[in-house]
């Protein structure tokens, strides 16, 4: 019985092997139902062969080494191979025959059942079986046949083969469950690796094939041994045809062409990687298309395999990155140029204060050299107080983030290499977009401005003398001149009036020219006069609430006579609930008096005079005098209430100084009102003036100079 063992035990061996030589070709697939049903039937048929190879114990019961592979179908097959296996190994064992057929069958079921058990205890576990838990497996299977055993027995019958055949049946279980089971995951193990081993190299090869770069492996001869897709694609992609790279020699039909890669020794430096006399380099070179400019970076790293080592090349194509940077330096070269040639001084300092860089404007404005400012502090370019305070400016900028200074610009005071204090202009912009924030400023020095300036004012302080003087001046004359006028025209009109001795025709009319020359010379001093008080300062407003109708009603028979003298026609155009203004009403009434005055002299021949008076809706009253005179020239508005510009009147019989718009303008003005006027070459002109309406009482207003600074 031993030998029998021993011998069914082997053939239960040799039947593994075989077994496992068709389970892992590729004859099976994994997971088809095919594969499962073919499983089943190889387990089931392995199972039937050892069968027929019996024990034979003294009770006339047989045994054999089934277990094994009744077991195991269910581990390596699942609950599909199990029934098939089951199915066959029942049938062949009852074949068989003898006392303990229909038993012998139903142990398949029942090692079918310990097979699925130890299947789904392993995947929990997350386990591959080894030797212990494979001999453990077979005395699980073994307890669970032993019912078996009393299937077409009666209970002393199964006891009694049971205490003969149990070490047999023990040791044939574990035996077949170790021998084939652990032939079989040998198998198994070295399929997983060989799996593995195939996706680890797909795995490689598909991140090979995906570079965007060029590669190529060599080997220490130089010969390409392989290359990846985008090498095929950019050679082809260039005009070369087809071809397999492999055996190619790199040195001899890579780097060929000297001048496109630019170095000489670049086959030496390779050489170098793989004798590990280096640990690879990189090299920029340009290929140049016919249609356009390229560079690419070659890197060079040494690859070890089967105790040989080679090199793996990759061309990266870095032109965008290489045009960006030309790019970038063409850039920075034309900022450097505008900062070095520009006229302001340019200076950068970090967040300690010190200066970085300067350009030679600075030098030029402080008297230091970039060289001198470079790593010192810029608060040396500062006089107290600011020197000693600036670094405690940027500390509370940067935590704040507020300053008076930075991103806006201002006049500070600077010093000069030379100890000199002078102003300047500063615009500071603040850079925190790197690890350390930086400043920059721009500088203008305000030294030649402020001197313009003080010369400026000096003039103005010189020429509002000199206008002061002339007005006193002519304010004097003017007084001067009336006094001896008076006189004249007194004396003159008493002549003419004298009844006790008639004067005869023509000293009456000698009379009559001297009292209108007198006149008129009166009404000239009197605007001169009136245009120096202006000036001066000295007019005294009476502002109270007017009404402008009212005004212009008595004014219009004042012109009645030189309209009529001139055959001009003057209609008055008034707005219903027209409101009154804040004015006062002498000077009001000599505002419309000149402009009504100016439209009928400067207006043509039967020409018409139209004024109309409105409100604006914003507080004033715009009043209009409209002519239909010729017109003034586009050149020449803008000299229209200029003092003693009569805009080439002087040349014709209308009297006049050329100073009536002028103290019109003023006193419209001094009523915080405007004036202005539209003008067409032969057709006319309309002036206006706009004065506020009433909201306050009556009240006395002295006019000074106003403060212009």
């Amino acid at each position: 019985m031993p030998v029998d063992m021993i011998h069914n035990i082997g053939l239960l061996a040799l039947l593994a092997i075989g077994f496992s030589l068709i389970r892992f070709s590729r004859f099976i697939a994994d997971n088809s139902i095919q594969s499962k049903i073919l499983v089943g039937i190889l387990f089931g048929s392995v199972a039937a062969v050892v069968m027929f190879n019996p024990i034979v114990v003294p009770q006339g019961a047989t045994f054999d080494t089934r277990g094994g592979p009744a077991i195991l179908v269910g581990i390596y097959g699942g609950g599909l191979s199990t029934l098939v296996a089951s199915v066959i190994g029942a049938i062949a064992r009852y074949q068989v025959g003898g006392p303990s057929a229909v038993g012998g069958a139903a142990s398949f079921i029942f090692y079918g059942l310990a097979g699925l058990g130890a299947h789904f205890a392993l995947r929990k576990l997350n386990r591959r079986p080894d030797i212990p838990t494979l001999i453990l497996i077979g005395i699980f299977g073994t307890f669970c046949v032993l019912p078996a055993f009393f299937i077409g027995q009666t209970w002393e019958t199964g006891i009694a083969i049971l205490q003969v055949a149990w070490p047999i049946l023990l040791t044939g279980n574990v035996a077949g469950v170790f021998l084939l089971g652990y032939v079989l995951e040998l198998d198994e193990r070295r399929r997983q690796e060989t799996i593995e081993a195939q996706n680890h190299k797909k795995f490689a090869e598909g991140i090979f094939d995906a570079q965007p770069s060029h590669i190529a492996v060599i080997d220490p001869d130089g010969n390409i041994l392989t290359v990846n897709t985008e090498w095929h694609v950019f050679y082809q992609r260039n005009g070369g045809k087809p071809k397999n790279w492999v055996g190619e020699n790199y040195y001899s039909h890579c780097l060929s062409d000297q001048k496109t890669y630019g170095d000489k020794l670049l086959s030496d430096k390779i050489k170098s990687v793989i004798s590990n006399e280096s640990n690879g380099f990189e090299h920029l070179f340009p290929c140049h298309s016919p249609t356009e400019k390229r560079w690419f970076l070659m890197m060079v790293r040494s690859i070890k395999w089967s105790g040989k080592t080679g090199a793996i090349i990759m061309h990266i194509n870095v032109t965008d990155r290489v045009v960006a940077e030309m790019r970038a330096t063409e850039e920075g070269q034309r900022y450097r140029s505008l900062v070095e040639h520009s006229l302001a001084g340019i200076i950068t300092i970090n967040d300690q204060g010190i200066v970085q860089n300067a350009n030679k404007a600075i030098e030029e404005i402080f008297g230091f050299t970039p060289d001198e400012l470079i790593g010192n502090n810029v608060s040396k370019l500062m006089p107290e107080p600011q020197k000693s305070e600036h670094d405690g400016y940027i500390e509370t900028y940067l935590k704040t983030g507020k300053s008076k200074v930075i991103n806006t610009g201002r006049e500070v005071w600077a010093a000069h290499k030379n100890g000199k204090i002078f102003p300047v202009h500063i615009s500071v912009s603040a850079d925190r977009s790197g690890p350390t924030p930086m400043f920059s400023g721009v500088i203008i020095d305000l030294t030649k401005q402020h001197e313009m300036y003080e010369q400026m004012e000096k003039a103005k302080e010189i020429a509002e003398a000199a206008n002061l003087a002339k007005s006193e001046f002519l304010s004097s004359m003017s007084h001067e001149l009336r006094t001896p006028l008076n006189s004249i025209l007194g004396f003159s009109q008493v002549i003419a009036s004298d009844t006790d001795t008639p004067l005869n025709d023509t000293h009456q009319k000698a009379v009559n020219h001297i009292l209108n020359s007198g006149h008129i010379l009166l009404g000239l001093i009197n605007q001169v006069l009136d245009l120096s008080k202006i000036e001066s300062g000295k007019v005294i407003l009476d502002l109270e609430a007017c009404d402008l109708d009212a005004l212009i009603k008595e004014t219009l028979p004042v012109v009645e006579p030189l309209a009529e003298k001139n055959n001009i026609q003057v209609f008055y155009e008034r707005s219903p609930n027209l409101i009154q203004v804040r004015a006062d009403s002498f000077k009001l009434k000599q505002v419309i008096l000149n402009l009504l005055s100016n439209a009928i002299k400067y207006n043509e021949p039967n020409g018409q005079v139209t004024i109309t008076a409105k409100s604006t809706g914003l507080g004033f009253i715009r009043t209009t005098i409209s002519d239909t005179g010729l017109g003034i020239p586009k050149e020449r508005q803008g000299e229209v209430f200029g003092a003693f510009q009569r805009l080439g009147a002087e040349r014709s019989a209308i009297e006049g100084t050329g100073v009536g718009l002028t103290i019109t303008k003023h006193l419209v003005e001094l009523h915080n009102g405007t004036i202005g006027f539209n003008s067409d070459l032969g057709k006319g002109s309309d002036f206006w003036f706009d004065i506020p309406v009433s909201r306050l009482s009556k009240q006395h207003t002295t006019h000074e100079p106003k403060d212009e600074t």
